[in-house]
């Protein structure tokens, strides 16, 4: 229980602040993400865990916005788990961080990244109605990447490469 204290509401105005918030779907494109927050929890139906990540949009014309993104990382359904897990490690590469060493979801939060956004229809009526937009459309990540826009593996592999031509042209130079 989180006891919050002595918190005075009285002056409080609950009427139209006059900004207005959008909860319109963002158009498809490669957004700068931070990961604000990320949890492990069960599974709804309790026969697995999955992580979810709220992602807030860092810069341009929607800096500020929210997206969410679901991992299955453990599921009866194996194709939905192989997914999570992929997705996962994708974050994990896209963020430098070893896949190894992940054993806490604190270690997503504040980790800045790309991420390809998708819009999509929702065809579900009352999945439309509950979780899409004014036109019934809702957001999705199709990958992540590295913030430079990139797979981190392949840009740790070219620079690999440039040291070791580099250093085989040191040792072309070497007097012995």
């Amino acid at each position: 229980m989180n006891i919050i204290g002595n918190l005075d509401l009285d002056d409080v105005s609950t009427e139209d602040t006059g900004s207005e918030v959008s909860y319109a779907a963002l158009p498809p494109g490669k957004y700068r993400v931070m990961i604000s927050r990320a949890s492990y929890v069960a599974t709804a139906a309790g026969t697995g865990f999955r992580i979810p990540l709220q992602l807030t949009v860092v810069g341009g014309d929607f800096n500020g916005r929210t997206l969410f993104e679901g991992l299955n990382v453990v599921n009866p359904n194996e194709t939905a788990q192989l997914i999570g897990k992929q997705r996962l490690a994708e974050i994990l590469d896209a963020m430098s961080i070893e896949r190894s060493t992940f054993s806490d979801t604190d270690q997503l939060e504040g980790g800045m990244l790309v991420a390809k956004v998708t819009r999509s229809r929702i065809k579900d009526a009352v999945q439309r109605e509950k979780y899409g937009d004014d036109d019934g459309n809702e957001n999705g990540v199709a990958r992540f990447f590295a913030e430079e826009g990139g797979d981190n593996k392949s840009a740790k592999k070219k620079k690999a490469k440039r040291e070791l031509k580099q250093s085989d042209e040191d040792l072309d130079e070497a007097p012995f």
